[in-house]
């Protein structure tokens, strides 16, 4: 997954602070994957009119 992102990335991870570029998402992939049994499902990504920005919403299914 990380591998799709930009270098430029900026994350705001719930209940923490905001973490930037692609290292920073795959190590906190690499935690999640450690932590939760999950699948997401459902997923919707909504980039801006000039493909600048992106938000996505999903279903968290699993522990």
């Amino acid at each position: 997954m990380a591998a799709c992102v930009s270098e430029t990335l900026s994350q705001l991870v719930n209940e923490d602070d905001w973490r930037g570029g692609r290292k920073a998402f795959a190590g906190f992939i690499a935690h999640m994957n450690n932590c939760y049994d999950e699948l997401l499902t459902d997923i919707i990504v909504m980039p801006s009119a000039y493909g600048k920005r992106a938000a996505a919403q999903f279903i968290v299914n699993g522990a």
